[in-house]
């Protein structure tokens, strides 16, 4: 075969790879789209997005404590137009499948090329499993993350010549990623230190060595660097640097629970693949030292991965997608194996359905609905009544589909209704909830059993105040993060008694 004939049938391949990866993203997202309550990380991140268009500065006018580069994505998607959510998803999808071409491009040094689309498959059937089938964070930085390890993988094939430019292009890459989520710092830091480790191994000299991580530092601090001078400029860098790198260490002790909770969640649900990933690193152990640099870099992302999980004191499924990548190409060499591969990667395909995310159709159909019939019960009231919404726990996400005005910059509702966050936002959580009270908001929104214990003095504050001015007017079930959920909506008090509507009949078990 004649090297253009190789070249062409690379990149028929190549294209045939693409093609695969999009059917199986559209399949194994599809439950999910549109979804308007899939996660509440979402619909924040939307209604924060939009707020950014009608002149809000995040941090400042409306809280969080992610990255802004996350938000800039967020009112990016917001410019497409409607609501969001099936922009947002559309968007995460297409960084996904990105991302899964990656992972096959570095797979490709571990394995074939039929293995390698395998692992770019096992990531985008990976994804729901870990609330990765919408549109969170990790999905977004999770491409330039994988570009950047692509590019050090490509150095370690490469002479001396290329170690700069790839060295800064991938450090850059991870800046860009820690303006996502700031727990990048610690893959970056490990990339830094892997391609210092390689250019000493290649004989760079110590001035040489430390010119270059003043050039890395540099090109990953950079895009973080200019956020925080636009916020120095304007005078909030002190609201931005809490925000960004204090507040989640000032969260309150009991998300240690959730760690342990997290843990044995990601141990059951993780487990295939890293048995996966172990046994492709045993058969290339087998098969000599040929690739010990390499392996040995995957097992340190590896490992920075689940530190950059770990550090966070309190965890949720989609803080292990991370994980996706260095796993995924470290079992490309399992899945390359013939005749056998092809059975592994089919039993994770028959792990993942009977996991259960793929095929929630009926939640998905029963959360749009009960959005639209709360969204046009509130809109009547406030269209009625005028005033503003405040969603004390429940979907922020009504915020958008009502065009509600609103009375606090903490749009999500954690933030002022859980303990944890009480010494965590940077403010009094009791004055706050009192000075939204005292804008006398025209419908508020309470689930109706909290999915996390609540601040008992923000609640005290919200529940005396519900019985003494408002209604409960109205009722609705639906799936709201796939768990069904009472949502109740408070109305102001316009008559001396209240109508109380009947529960509704219990929901249908999902």
């Amino acid at each position: 075969m004649t090297g253009s004939t190789r070249a062409l049938d690379a990149r028929w391949f190549g294209l045939l790879s693409i093609l695969v990866l999009v059917v199986v993203a559209v399949i194994t997202r599809a439950a999910a789209f549109g979804n308007p309550v899939y996660s509440g990380d979402d619909q924040v991140y939307l209604v924060i997005g939009q707020s950014m268009l009608h002149g809000d500065l995040p941090y400042v006018d409306v809280w969080d404590r992610k990255p802004l580069g996350l938000f800039i994505i967020y009112a990016g998607i917001s410019l497409l137009g409607g609501l969001g959510v099936v922009q947002s998803q559309i968007v995460a999808g297409g960084f996904a499948v990105a991302t899964a071409f990656v992972i096959m491009r570095i797979s490709t040094r571990f394995s074939g090329p039929s293995g390698a689309l395998m692992a770019g498959v096992a990531y985008l059937l990976a994804l729901p499993m870990f609330a990765g089938a919408s549109a969170n964070a990790p999905i977004f930085y999770d491409l330039p993350v994988a570009l950047a390890a692509l590019l050090i993988v490509r150095t370690f094939e490469d002479d001396r010549r290329s170690m700069w430019g790839n060295a800064a292009a991938a450090t850059a890459l991870a800046g860009i990623a820690l303006t996502i989520k700031q727990t990048v710092f610690v893959e970056a830091s490990f990339f830094g230190l892997a391609l210092l480790w390689l250019a000493r191994s290649r004989g760079a000299t110590l001035p040489n060595l430390a010119m270059l991580a003043f050039a890395m530092l540099f090109a990953g601090l950079l895009p973080t660097g200019l956020i925080a001078l636009g916020y120095y400029i304007n005078g909030h860098f002190e609201a931005y640097w809490y925000s960004n790198f204090l507040s989640v260490f000032r969260k309150g002790p009991d998300a240690g629970l959730s760690q342990i909770a997290g843990s044995f969640y990601l141990s059951f649900f993780m487990s295939p693949l890293a048995a996966f990933a172990w046994m492709g690193f045993r058969d290339r152990s087998k098969a000599g030292p040929a690739n010990r640099e390499m392996d040995t870099f995957l097992i340190g992302w590896l490992v920075a991965a689940f530190i950059g999980v770990v550090i966070i004191p309190r965890f949720y499924d989609h803080y292990g997608i991370p994980l996706l990548l260095p796993l995924c190409t470290s079992a490309s060499t399992l899945f390359d194996r013939k005749p056998r591969g092809l059975p592994f990667a089919l039993s994770f395909a028959i792990f993942v359905i009977g996991q259960g995310s793929i095929l929630r159709f009926a939640e998905t159909a029963r959360a749009k609905k009960g959005v639209d019939v709360a969204s046009s019960f509130i809109d009547a009231e406030l269209r009625a009544h005028g005033g503003c919404l405040y969603v004390a726990d429940g979907p922020s996400i009504l915020y958008l589909t009502t065009h509600a005005c609103r009375l606090t910059k903490f749009v999500f509702p954690d933030h002022l209704a859980i303990p944890s966050e009480a010494t965590g936002i940077g403010t009094d959580s009791v004055a706050e909830i009192r000075q939204i009270l005292d804008h006398r908001p025209s419908v508020i929104v309470v689930r109706g059993r909290p999915v996390m214990a609540r601040n008992l003095a923000t609640w005290a504050v919200l529940k005396a105040r519900l019985h003494m001015d408002y209604c409960l007017s109205r009722s609705y079930y639906f799936p709201v993060d796939y768990r069904n959920q009472r949502i109740n909506i408070w109305t102001r008090r316009t008559r001396p008694s209240c109508y109380v509507p009947t529960d509704p009949p219990p929901p249908p078990r999902d």
